[in-house]
């Protein structure tokens, strides 16, 4: 985002440079002394050059299709995408006319004109109806006409409400055959466009800041409970209780280890052997407690000797 200022000075530098078309720096020139009309020139001139391109079929009959075709969902408030497009196309035609005249017109910086919201508000705010009114059509040549013959406001400009009302309602008395439709009173429309959002960064490099600052909160929230006189004296209390711990030694806690362990292989070999002892036995054919099917002991079979 740049000022006004700045922007002219950049199209100033460009339009300036040799071998830059006339007409487009005439335009140009004509619009340099307010930015918003510069904006619009500077767009205007640029649409020119491409639809002069695109006219004379300087690339091929797809490449223009192309073009029209990004050029039909192009705003003339934002020609970017139309812009991207053509330089792509012009790379490739370098060896044809009219590429070097439309890379000059290309370096003119595009811009958009960005306004504060709350400036907008402001300006909208003035459209109005009980305050300003636009002046359309006038066909009453009395209508603010000054003693020298010459006239304050003509059609097009922007007059306050009340001021216009005053005029209408002498006219009617100085006129009597003076008709209200002969002077037009235009409603002003309130200013509209894309609402950009300024981008606030709050943490940069998350990936190392964040991290840093989670350790950081963590260290402090840890030094502040410790201070705590409460949490301060649970501390030492604790720290008593466990110094009253009598710690079993090294060698004991290995045999402990060792003791445990088989006791656990050994009892999960005997619940084994007592299972298949119950199975073999209960599935017997005399006693028939346990039947399976053979369909069923063969499809068991089968997965048990399935490699995995």
């Amino acid at each position: 985002m740049i000022s006004g200022d700045a922007y002219r000075k950049d199209v100033e530098e460009v339009a300036g440079r040799a071998g830059f078309p006339s007409g487009a720096k005439a335009a140009i020139d004509a619009a340099a002394g307010e930015s918003i009309g510069l904006v619009e020139a500077v767009n205007d001139v640029i649409y020119k050059e491409i639809q002069k391109l695109l006219d004379l079929k300087t690339f091929g009959e797809a490449e223009t299709k192309l073009l029209r075709d990004v050029d039909a969902r192009t705003s003339m408030t934002d020609l970017s995408p139309l812009i991207l497009e053509v330089k792509k196309q012009a790379e490739a035609k370098k060896d044809q006319g009219g590429v070097e005249e439309l890379r000059l017109v290309f370096d003119l910086p595009t811009g958009l004109v960005v306004v504060d919201r709350t400036a907008l508000q402001e300006i909208n705010a003035k459209t109005d109806p009980n305050r300003y009114v636009g002046i359309g059509v006038v066909l009453e040549a009395e209508f603010f006409r000054n003693e020298d013959g010459s006239h304050r406001y003509s059609q097009g400009d922007i007059v306050p409400t009340d001021e216009f009302k005053a005029e209408v309602a002498r006219l009617k008395k100085e006129l009597p055959g003076f008709n209200e439709k002969s002077v037009e009173q235009v409603q002003l429309k309130p200013a509209s466009g894309e609402t950009h959002y300024v981008s606030l960064t709050l943490l940069r490099s998350v990936q190392y800041t964040f991290p840093l600052l989670l350790l950081a909160l963590a260290l402090w929230f840890a030094w502040r409970v410790v201070n705590m006189p409460a949490f301060a004296d649970f501390l030492i209390a604790t720290e008593a209780e466990m110094n009253k711990v009598s710690w079993t030694t090294q060698k004991r806690l290995v045999q402990d280890t060792i003791v445990v362990l088989l006791t656990v292989v050994l009892t999960a070999v005997y619940l084994f052997g007592v299972d298949q002892i119950w199975r073999v036995g209960l599935s017997w054919k005399p006693i028939g407690v346990l039947v399976i099917p053979e369909e069923q002991s063969t499809q068991n079979k089968d997965l048990e000797n399935k490699p995995w």
